[in-house]
């Protein structure tokens, strides 16, 4: 359905450069809804509004409060703001700001607190943040999500450099409280010097994240780190940790020119406010 005022669509379906430019001129409203249970698809109608130039936390208290003002009509409970579920929806509408397209993430599922029985996620682009969620909720789709059997949310809004706003929400379905995070762990076992190159290995995991983790490494300290996955088959780590999947391990090697150079590695935590785990530093001498 297209008015001058509104374009739904798909995110599955490719807008043009043009089109989309016009819409954009027109302030048209785009928005998107996935829903989910344990291992379901996603699926994701669009549709939009205006734009506000104001604090991330007013507009998360503000579509928190509008949300849960529906819920109430419709006769549901308040949803309850999660940290975590938090980091996951900011991250995801700064990365739509940055990218200036609206999306889904297809991870949040693995990236928000484990546990839960169902979760969804709304996004949209172009209103303002005391419309937004008018905007879902005169869509059926994203209504669904809204005053869906959830329990948690976490609520993202990021900026373009055009000022065009990017919002996201998250929903999680828990019996209990979402976990408190767990520190990712791990062991750096290698780290040598060889001809123009340096070898890393090691393994590391983290019990909030439902796949292998990242480890990212610094050599001599550069900006701008590297990472590598941790998804090599270590029997030994899930013998000794019952946390840990059966994929922890990593190994890599890095290009590096004849000298000495120090190099660090981190394992990336998956829970959000953690600082990603040093699992250490060492000197090695290129050939």
């Amino acid at each position: 359905m297209r008015s001058a005022a509104s374009d739904i669509r798909s995110t599955t379906r490719s807008r043009r450069p043009r089109a989309r430019l016009l819409a954009v001129a027109a302030a048209v409203l785009a928005l998107g809804a996935s829903a989910l249970t344990p291992l379901a698809a996603q699926a994701a109608p669009t549709g939009a509004e205006t734009r506000a130039a104001v604090s991330a936390q007013t507009v998360v208290d503000r579509i928190l409060a509008d949300t849960n003002a529906i819920r109430s009509r419709a006769g549901k409970p308040a949803l309850k703001a999660d940290s975590r579920m938090q980091t996951v929806a900011m991250t995801w509408s700064k990365k739509q700001a940055a990218a200036k397209k609206m999306s889904h993430n297809p991870s949040y599922a693995s990236q928000i607190p484990a546990g839960w029985s169902g979760a969804a996620e709304n996004v949209a682009m172009g209103y303002g943040y005391t419309s937004v969620v008018d905007g879902w909720e005169g869509s059926p789709g994203h209504l669904a999500n809204m005053t869906g059997s959830y329990t948690h949310i976490g609520i993202g809004y990021a900026t373009d450099s055009q000022g065009r706003p990017y919002y996201t929400q998250v929903f999680g379905r828990y019996a209990t409280a979402p976990a408190a995070a767990h520190a990712a762990v791990g062991r750096l076992e290698l780290v040598r010097g060889g001809r123009s190159a340096i070898r890393i290995s090691g393994w590391a995991f983290d019990e909030d994240a439902s796949t292998s983790i990242a480890v990212r490494f610094t050599v001599d300290g550069k900006k701008g780190s590297k990472s590598i996955r941790a998804d090599r088959s270590r029997s030994d780590v899930a013998a000794r940790y019952e946390a840990a999947p059966a994929r922890t391990g990593f190994t890599k090697v890095i290009a590096a020119r004849k000298g000495s150079h120090a190099v660090c590695v981190w394992a990336v935590n998956a829970g959000p406010k953690q600082a990603d785990k040093l699992l250490g530093c060492k000197r090695v001498r290129v050939g």
